[in-house]
């Protein structure tokens, strides 16, 4: 946990399901509202695109007795739009797309941002197998592919350090060129946890 003058500057808040992860992220679009452009929301979570509505769920086991099973998923709700139309329409938003074919990645990022049609929005695409060590940062007016070279991976850098050593640059020049301003703060949604960092006292 980080500490600024005293006090703790890092939140980390963890969560196990889709819905918390939901519930989660509404709660801290919104509560990072006031803070117009400094606000920066990475959405890292692995969210499946599939899932078991609670209502569907079981409520004792699944017995082999009664034959082979059968499993109807449901599309997991599309939180992008609301986020971004409704929740935060001012933050820097930071989604991933991970695909396994390389030749549709691009594509896809691209389709994602005519989507929502958010203009302080990036794409971070990677594929499933060089996904440590390639990445490209896509917006609406171009992309950018980033590499690490032999020398950083023997060096043991690993790429995440590049992207939030090239999202600070890009955040920060997001916040100069808009007309709200205040004190920064981040949240970072990740595979098991939020993170909230904030310069307010």
């Amino acid at each position: 946990m980080a500490e600024g003058a005293g006090r703790p500057r890092l939140l980390q808040i963890s969560f196990t399901s889709l819905t918390d992860y939901l519930f989660l992220l509404k709660a801290c679009a919104v509560a990072l509202r006031p803070l117009g452009s400094r606000a920066l929301l990475y959405l890292a979570a692995a969210v499946s695109d599939f899932y078991v509505p609670p209502e569907n769920m079981p409520e004792h086991k699944i017995h082999s007795d009664a034959g082979p099973l059968q499993l109807r998923l449901h599309l997991v709700p599309k939180m992008l739009k609301p986020l971004i139309c409704c929740w935060n329409p001012t933050a820097y938003v930071v989604s991933f797309k991970l695909e396994t074919d390389e030749n549709i990645l691009l594509d896809k990022a691209r389709r994602a941002l005519a989507t929502y049609k958010h203009k302080a929005s990036l794409v971070i695409g990677n594929e499933l197998h060089s996904r440590k060590h390639r990445v490209v940062f896509v917006t609406s007016d171009d992309h950018e592919v980033i590499n690490l070279t032999p020398e950083q991976m023997a060096a043991g850098v690993e790429i995440e350090q590049i992207i939030v050593e090239k999202l600070v640059k890009r955040h920060t020049e997001h916040v100069r060129n808009s007309p709200t301003r205040s004190s920064i703060s981040e949240v970072s949604m990740t595979g098991g946890s939020v993170s909230n960092s904030s310069s307010l006292p």
